[in-house]
């Protein structure tokens, strides 16, 4: 799945239907994931 702009989930801007999308498929336990907010 490609994101252009507002469409882009991990963003404060994103369109929050697609939240959804992201957060089904990362995984949060990752140690990189936990530098960022």
């Amino acid at each position: 799945i490609h994101y252009n702009g507002n469409l882009k989930p991990w963003l404060e801007i994103g369109i929050p239907r697609f939240r959804g999308y992201w957060s089904k498929f990362v995984d949060y336990d990752q140690a990189y994931l936990l530098f960022f907010d």
